[in-house]
């Protein structure tokens, strides 16, 4: 297993636990009780301060690039967003924090936001990022996908916005259907974030894997 895919495992399984619906966390109610003791108030200021947790109900600026994961017949969506100085905002109800304590990382529910943990691109990561949006040419991509080749039961839909020298963009993705620039600003995005999750685990003295270099697009 691949540190990404069992990083992902991790997370699935959090968000499994925490589930309302889920046998192993009680009632409803309880749930929303959590909710309600975790965090009464979210900051309406979406600007990140280094180092601090932050949650805000306005999308964070300026963006470079944000994923925006329409899961059908799931009640929510997962939203994550990379703003131009490499700082990593989630929009999310489901959070995993370190506690300085117990030195060990725990998981908590928090009003559904844009939250802010510290993580952040290198500028290096930053600028391969941009250098790809422009070298894919994802500016200048239709918004909607390529007509579907088979029979599509139960796809996801993802839709990528784009943010680069004063212009905006979406592309919607489907699950199944490639679209080659897409998914090539993906893996770049996939290693960068993964070398964010390790850089944050090494500076809390928790195992962790090396950084890597991004791959040319």
């Amino acid at each position: 297993m691949t540190r990404t895919s069992a990083t992902v495992c991790a997370f699935l399984l959090f968000l499994v636990v925490l589930s309302p619906g889920c046998s192993m966390c009680g009632a409803p109610d309880l749930v929303d009780a959590a909710v309600e003791s975790v965090v009464e108030e979210v900051s309406s200021d979406p600007t990140p301060s280094p180092g601090t947790i932050q949650g805000s109900q306005e999308a964070p600026e300026p963006f470079l690039a944000e994923m925006y994961v329409v899961m059908f017949r799931v009640r929510d969506a997962y939203k994550k967003r990379i703003l131009q100085d490499g700082s990593v905002w989630r929009y999310t109800d489901r959070r995993i924090l370190f506690n300085e304590s117990s030195k060990k990382v725990e998981g908590t529910i928090v009003p559904r936001a844009w939250w802010f943990d510290g993580e952040r691109l290198a500028p290096s990561e930053v600028r391969a990022l941009t250098v790809a949006i422009r070298d894919l040419g994802i500016m200048l991509l239709p918004m909607e996908p390529p007509p579907p080749t088979g029979t599509l039961i139960g796809a996801h839909e993802t839709d990528w916005s784009f943010s680069l020298d004063g212009l905006t963009n979406t592309v919607v993705t489907l699950q199944g259907q490639p679209r080659p620039e897409i998914d090539r600003f993906e893996r770049l995005l996939d290693v960068a974030t993964d070398n964010v999750i390790q850089r944050w685990r090494r500076d809390r003295g928790l195992e962790h894997d090396p950084v890597v270099p991004l791959p040319a697009p």
